[in-house]
């Protein structure tokens, strides 16, 4: 009986492999269980299943089953279980058949094994190998009697078993290989690259359909024309040369005008590299660029530099491009000459400090940057920069922050301009607005906002001192207002030498002064008063007398 069985299932896998070898994908699943059914109907058991590990090495799943009639209405086995929890798992590991005749001698420890193989009586499980490599294993099971089966079977199941695997792992292939194949044929006909072949003979046997795009030729109207058929007549001969030195392996990219459809010139660039079928030229394959848009950029960018070079060179401010970090890319003469260098090639291979460019304040270059970064641009920005030799200038500052079309800086462009005078102007005129010509002390202008300013609860106790200097009418009778002026400022030196830093002095007008000393007591401000009173009379010793008369209130 057992040699009629082992016959049986030889005679079994002979025809799986003679079907399997021309079987359509589609129709895999499919036969496998039948397969299972006949084997299962020769070896008279109730089930038959395949169960292969996952990708993760550490579960069963169960891909196809077989039940007989008589056995339908129990329970299926598990759809998938844990590899460590199967019995057996060290045979069928090694490529030894597990056959378990009567599932209830299992002892007491296998109790995990008998749920997995519950309402089985005898089970023989036969391993599944992909060359060496576990990948799963065949079962077989009755559920209604206990069975025993000959160790001669085992060899044909375990053939059937590697049938099963290959058939399962072509169509594995096929699918990754169909996959693959849609996957490159998208990315040949939507580049914007044409994408072509030709024969040893020159002729098209292939380009993408992009071509359509480009010149309005359909694939289909090129293919098998010779390629010089489309190529601009005087362009012929440099064509020619440039495929003979691809076939002799001098990969160079070549650009060659190329005639539309409708007559219109193309430039091109043409990259090729050529097929060879053993050690024998099949004809070459490469690619087709488009470059018309770039041919007439380059037109337009050589008539606009020659117009805007000489407006770059002689403008009186200085325009650069920079990167992030303020190292100049471009630069033309007059921004050189702004920072003090001869040059604009000088300016550019100099490299600035990493933490503040050219900039004097740290704080004002993370405030441009930070402009820069969040809104694009600044303007007018009036900023201190260090020149090659140290010294610090004013300058105005416009900039823009150029990205890519993915927001991606590439570079800062701009202009700068020097203030420095200007500055100094603004600085003088805000200076004498504020302060006394004679004595360099403020003036009542400033004097007022001063008090407004520090009227505050902050400043309390609050106390000013109103003085003028005695007999100067007498002194600039007598002896000139130059001597009147000079007492004016002695005073002037004396009431600074006494007073804090943070306290307010001002000429009030003519011989009078006033002091606003904030968070001063009166009797520290008496005391203030004295000392100013003793220093004048101690200044007071030459032909030229004079004193002060000083009041305070708190």
């Amino acid at each position: 009986m057992s040699l009629e069985i082992r016959v049986s299932l030889e005679r079994i896998a002979t025809n799986l492999l003679t079907q399997f070898v021309d079987l359509e994908s589609e129709g895999l699943d499919e036969r496998i269980n039948e397969a299972l059914q006949t084997i299962g109907q020769n070896m008279g058991v109730d089930r038959g299943y395949i169960y292969l590990l996952r990708n993760d090495n550490k579960r069963f799943t169960r891909t196809h089953m077989w039940c007989s009639d008589k056995s339908k209405s129990g329970m299926d086995p598990p759809g998938t279980f844990p590899m460590q929890h199967f019995p057996g798992m060290e045979r069928l590991n090694k490529g030894e058949a597990v056959h378990i005749s009567r599932l209830t001698q299992l002892p007491p420890e296998a109790k995990v094994e008998k749920e997995i193989l519950q309402q089985c009586q005898s089970v023989l499980l036969i391993p599944m190998l992909y060359g060496k490599l576990f990948a799963g294993f065949l079962g077989f099971d009755s559920g209604r009697v206990e069975k025993t089966w000959p160790d001669e079977i085992t060899e044909p199941l375990k053939t059937v078993g590697k049938i099963f695997i290959i058939a399962r792992q072509r169509r594995r292939t096929e699918a990754e290989l169909r996959k693959s194949e849609e996957k490159y044929r998208n990315l040949v006909e939507n580049i914007n690259e044409v994408i072509f072949s030709l024969d040893p003979q020159g002729r098209l046997t292939y380009i993408s359909p992009v071509i359509q795009q480009v010149a309005l030729y359909t694939p289909e109207e090129i293919i098998g024309q010779p390629f010089t058929r489309f190529i601009y007549r005087e362009d012929i001969p440099e064509f020619l040369v440039s495929l003979k030195h691809t076939r002799a392996s001098h990969l160079e990219p070549h650009e060659f005008r190329m005639l539309s459809k409708q007559g219109n010139i193309l430039h091109m660039r043409l990259s090729t590299r050529r097929v060879l079928e053993g050690d024998e030229p099949a004809g070459l394959t490469g690619l087709l660029i488009d470059i018309t848009g770039q041919k007439l950029g380059e037109v337009l960018l050589d008539r606009a530099e020659s117009k805007y070079q000489s407006i770059f060179a002689n403008a009186a401010e200085g325009i650069f491009q920079s990167t992030a970090d303020g190292k100049f890319i471009v630069a033309n003469p007059a921004c050189a000459r702004i920072l003090g260098y001869a040059s604009a090639e000088e300016l550019i291979i100099q490299d600035p400090d990493e933490q503040r460019g050219y900039f004097v304040d740290l704080s004002r270059y993370k405030e441009v940057q930070g402009v820069l970064e969040d809104h694009g641009a600044v303007q007018g920005y009036e900023v201190q920069v260090y020149r090659k030799d140290g010294s610090k200038i004013w300058v105005s500052l416009n900039a823009r922050a150029i990205r890519n079309p993915n927001g991606e800086l590439l570079f800062h462009e701009g202009t700068i301009q020097d203030i420095t005078e200007r500055k100094r102007a603004e600085d003088q005129i805000q200076y004498l607005s504020f302060h006394d010509k004679v004595t360099g002390l403020y003036n009542r202008a400033y004097f007022e906002e001063e008090l407004f300013r520090l009227d505050t609860e902050r400043q309390l106790p609050l106390s000013i001192v109103i003085g003028d200097v005695n007999g100067l009418k007498l002194i600039n009778d007598a002896f000139g207002h130059q001597e009147g002026d000079k007492v004016i400022s002695q005073v002037a030196k004396i009431l600074t030498e006494f007073c804090r830093k943070e306290d307010v002095i001002a000429r009030w007008g003519g011989d009078e002064f006033s002091i606003f000393l904030p968070r001063t007591s009166y009797g520290v401000t008496s005391e203030v008063i004295d000392r100013i009173k003793i220093a004048c009379g101690e200044a007071s010793r030459g032909p030229v007398k004079f004193s002060i008369a000083l009041g305070a209130a708190t």
